[in-house]
């Protein structure tokens, strides 16, 4: 399990405390309203950010080139709320310890899930050390309603913020094309020591939508 002062990497301390009574209770709710708590839902989802964390030490520590979190990708959450079915960023949190533990400077977030990783885009809107490129389906005709072209980061970090959003129905050869077209070219200019991947299932055309939320991967690399 990660730990609270993991967890406060990025979530706000009232929030953090919030998903631990409403876990203790086993009802209630951590957003507006799709995100219901459940009893030991605070335990739970602390495993799947320790999960990513460990991947992010096993890399780090030159055990592995390659680790893989299947509980992990919930880039919904805020730092101060839950939402789509999401409690604690875990690509999120590992970002920051990656850049508190090991002080990483240069780091790429690629999310390819159906859905736009909200999150993680604005919980480092502002930030350069994060080049975040998200491919999605048009925020038009998805939750959560974000990732347009024009939000390209704000401040230091304008420009590091890539969305690719593709109509619904988008098959392969639209994907690989975008893919191919912009991100080898952006990742070696920026010349990234870590790249994290949330490579959600829910892309898939024969994949049950109102799953995806719950079936995303993270994946971490070294470089």
């Amino acid at each position: 399990m990660a730990t609270e002062e993991e967890i406060l990497l990025f979530h706000d301390q009232d929030y953090v405390r919030l998903v631990k009574r409403s876990s203790e209770k086993g009802s209630g709710l951590l957003d507006m309203g799709d995100t219901p708590a459940f009893k030991g839902c605070y335990e739970a989802t602390s495993l799947v950010v320790g999960a990513s964390l460990q991947a992010c030490d096993l890399i780090m520590n030159g055990q592995y080139m390659h680790a893989f979190n299947p509980s992990g990708g919930l880039h919904h959450a805020h730092p101060d709320r839950a939402s789509g079915f999401c409690i604690f960023n875990d690509p999120a949190i590992s970002i920051a310890y990656l850049k508190r533990k090991y002080d990483v400077k240069r780091l790429v977030y690629l999310d390819i899930d159906a859905h736009h990783g909200d999150g993680v885009m604005y919980g480092f809107y502002d930030d350069p050390a994060v080049l975040d490129i998200d491919f999605h389906e048009s925020g038009r005709y998805i939750f959560p309603g974000t990732g347009y072209p024009d939000e390209t980061g704000r401040g230091p970090a304008n420009g590091l913020k890539v969305n690719i959003p593709l109509l619904p129905g988008s098959g392969d050869e639209a994907f690989l094309q975008g893919f191919e077209s912009i991100v080898p070219a952006l990742v070696r200019k920026y010349h990234p020591e870590a790249i994290l991947v949330q490579c959600g299932a829910d892309g898939h055309d024969e994949y049950p939508r109102y799953l995806g939320c719950f079936c995303d991967e993270a994946s971490v690399r070294h470089r």
